[in-house]
């Protein structure tokens, strides 16, 4: 009779602890998809600044042309066109470190999902296991595409469904494809602020004569 109690209290310990478990596995992927959605809002904001910075330089420049003396229109177009480049790169730099953080917090949660997924010993199914191995897959891939060879295709449960594959990623993908649009961006706007000041010593040369 008296281990009644002690059963008792181990029976309500497993019960809260499989119910915490639950939770925090809906949690994590509930805020793992929720994160994955914010990240590409971001990136939509952050993509519609830059091509609204192009757009507004390009009509900047078609507004300087069309000046009667060529000197100033130069100097002030390329004066505005170097504002407008260390802007730019300011906001890319913002961008980037909104783009590593959202991937941390993602990947943060899926840890998350993969530590109940041990705790409760899932492995015919687990999802979180093999979204870090699709992750790690496309890694490995841009290296192997660095390199110039070919991955074979990912199975992610090769035991249970051998006849299930994904087809080797490509070489930027995913968020990956985010930071090489920053890197491409951060070029082409220091291009652009070189021949701003290029541009802009050239309209006051001509200025001053």
């Amino acid at each position: 009779m008296s281990r009644a109690p002690e059963e008792g209290l181990k029976h309500l310990t497993a019960v809260n602890t499989d119910d915490w478990l639950r939770t925090a596995y809906a949690e994590a992927w509930r805020q793992y998809s929720h994160e994955d959605l914010l990240g590409q809002q971001r990136n939509s904001f952050f993509v519609v600044i830059e091509t609204a910075l192009l757009a507004s330089l390009g009509a900047v420049a078609a507004a300087a042309l069309k000046g009667d003396q060529p000197g100033p229109s130069l100097l002030v177009m390329g004066l505005v066109a170097v504002v407008f480049s260390i802007f730019a790169r300011q906001l890319l730099s913002n961008w980037r470190e909104v783009n590593v953080a959202g991937r941390a917090y993602r990947t943060l949660r899926l840890a998350t999902a993969r530590m109940v997924e041990k705790r409760i010993r899932l492995s015919a199914l687990s999802l979180a296991k093999v979204e870090l191995d699709l992750s790690m897959r496309m890694v490995a891939g841009r290296a192997e595409a660095n390199k110039k060879t070919q991955m074979p295709p990912f199975r992610p449960y090769p035991h249970t469904v051998p006849e299930l594959s994904i087809n080797p990623l490509p070489a930027i993908g995913g968020w990956a494809s985010t930071e090489g649009l920053i890197r491409t961006l951060e070029v082409l706007w220091l291009l652009i602020g070189v021949g701003s000041v290029l541009l802009a010593g050239t309209g006051f040369a001509v200025a001053v004569k």
